[in-house]
């Protein structure tokens, strides 16, 4: 469905929607209200039997995995049976509470989207199945969302606690408290929730009314436009709820915040403990409010970096290298104005410049650090990355980790010369197929299981770093790097009155001048014009040589 252009056609679509829309809410309103109170009948019976039934179970058994567990000391043991008592005694009340909340929302939620969801394109009989859908369908969802919470409750719940009892220390060492680092830690938690509750409430105090005015300008251009979340029929109603709702998502935005600061100050006593280091959770304090003002400038697209003092971020080298590589690989052809202006305009495309660029980066770092047979990984400044000063952080995990399996597993290939070559340049140009084929061409391998090895790796290398780019502030800094990155070669090769060197040389010049003048990025050309453009910009080179 096309939005419709222009003033008046949009105020038509409009006035004509609105009927529609009111009468399919009422209805899912009226099926709604029919049908949860038997899915939340059935949802919270069937819960409550199963959490009141298994929970004398849960107690004995958690206890003695715990106490029987080859993974953790002894004073670990009592600190966990300790506080896994509290959590046991209180699991029948919020598991009974949760169940009748998940009764109500499914059981009044799931009609109403079912009835939106029979008015979708490609569907017949919309009036019957307006009427019919979502009223037998959720009462059936109901027992199978019971027989996934006893599955849960029974089979999961018995094999992670044989996992607990059974798996031996992967390092042949017990987990255990080390209790003389413990004063310290509590210390420095406490002052981390002195020192970030206040300062992040003013913050989220302060920038609640952009979010708010921003929030409503967006929903409302949604709303005229029918697009973002008013696209999709089975969308409306709660696009439009979160228009009537949107001051109180930003209360609620406020308090998150002021609960969540608590837990993010606390956390400086699990970095002081896991460091062992006092100043180190010191300096998480500081480093946290930083941490808390870029990502909310980046959710509510504000103007980027931080008024505190910012951490030093171990791969903020990846940056760099990128622009570094990306001069280089720019002088070379390898990277062409296709592919500036598809990273500019945010197409998705091949990615050579988005994905491929950083990519190969990567396989830079993992090649550097084979080549000083360095444990971890080597940066461009000579910064080393291991497994001991690495950021103690999950999500850094998901990155660091499958880097150091591609490393080990390069290692354990010893590819030659020729292949690392054909690697780095797979690893940049696997989107572009018409460049792939012409890079397949030109590489002969003895047999097809030895290229389809180096084609793995390249995959697997783009899709850590299309995961990555999904990482908050990694597209604002990938940004700030692409936008240095142009500044810096237009004026380095626009300021230059004469070409001189070779034609080789001056080819190279002359593409790098296209690609970052004001012109080309400034404006759209089509293939015929861009084919005159890199013709002219050759007999010049030609005359000047």
């Amino acid at each position: 469905m096309e939005p419709p252009e222009g003033f008046w056609a949009t105020l038509w679509s409009f006035l004509c929607f609105l009927p529609f829309f009111i009468g399919l809410l009422l209805l899912g309103i009226i099926k709604g209200a029919f049908v949860f109170p038997f899915v939340c009948l059935i949802i919270t019976v069937g819960n409550a039997a199963v959490i009141i039934g298994l929970w004398p179970v849960h107690i004995i058994w958690t206890n003695y995995c715990i106490a029987r567990a080859k993974q953790l000391g002894p004073v670990l043991k009592v600190a966990m049976c300790i506080g896994i008592s509290g959590i046991l005694i209180l699991w029948p009340l919020v598991g009974i509470l949760g169940s009748i909340l998940a009764g109500l929302g499914y059981g009044f939620l799931a009609p109403l989207v079912a009835t939106f969801d029979a008015v979708g394109e490609g569907k017949d009989n919309k009036f019957i199945h307006c009427i019919w859908d979502g009223t037998w369908s959720t009462i059936k969802g109901s027992f199978t969302v019971v027989r996934d919470f006893t599955d849960t409750c029974f089979h999961s719940y018995f094999s992670v606690m044989d996992d607990l009892r059974l798996q031996e220390p992967p390092t042949g060492k017990k987990r255990e408290i080390r209790l003389l680092h413990l004063p310290g830690a509590f210390i420095v938690g406490l002052l981390g929730v002195m020192g970030d509750m206040p300062v992040i409430t003013m913050v989220a105090l302060y920038k609640s009314p952009y979010m708010l005015f921003k929030g409503w300008h967006r929903l409302f251009h949604d709303l005229i436009g029918r697009e973002g979340p008013f696209l999709e029929t089975a969308c409306v109603p709660f696009a439009g709820l979160a228009i009537l709702l949107w001051p109180s998502a930003v209360t609620g935005a406020v308090l998150a915040s002021i609960i969540s600061s608590f837990f993010l100050g606390s956390y400086a006593a699990i970095v002081a403990y896991q460091e062992n280091s006092i100043s180190m959770g010191l300096s998480y304090i500081i480093a946290s409010l930083s941490i808390y003002d870029e990502y909310s400038n980046d959710v509510l697209d504000m103007p980027e970096g931080s008024c505190f003092p910012r951490c030093f971020y171990l791969f903020e080298q990846l940056f760099v290298e990128c622009k570094h590589y990306g001069e280089s690989l720019i002088a070379e052809a390898m990277i062409t104005i296709t592919d500036v202006n598809e990273c500019k305009s945010g197409k998705g495309g091949s990615g050579v410049v988005s994905t491929g660029l950083p990519a190969y980066c990567i396989l830079q770092t993992v090649l550097r650090s084979l080549s000083a047979n360095s444990e971890g990984l080597l940066l461009i400044d000579n910064t080393e990355i291991t497994t001991m000063n690495r950021p103690r952080d999950v999500v850094f995990d998901w990155f660091f980790d499958p880097i150091m399996i591609i490393k080990e597993q390069i290692k354990v290939e010893n590819f030659s010369e020729a292949e690392e070559n054909y690697l780095c340049k797979l690893v940049l140009l696997i989107g572009d197929s018409k460049r792939l084929k012409s890079l397949n061409a030109g590489m002969n391998f003895e047999n097809e299981r030895r290229r389809a090895e180096i084609d793995a790796f390249a995959r697997r290398l783009r899709g850590i770093t299309k995961f990555m780019s999904r990482y908050p502030t990694y597209r604002r800094r990938f940004e700030c790097m692409f936008n240095s990155l142009s500044e810096d070669l237009a004026a380095k090769f626009n300021g230059s009155r004469s070409v001189t060197g070779s034609k080789l040389i001056g080819r190279s010049r002359s593409g790098l001048r296209r690609l970052f003048s004001q012109k080309s990025f400034g404006m759209r050309t089509s293939k015929h014009g861009g084919d005159q453009e890199i013709q002219s910009d050759e007999v010049n080179v030609v005359e000047s040589v």
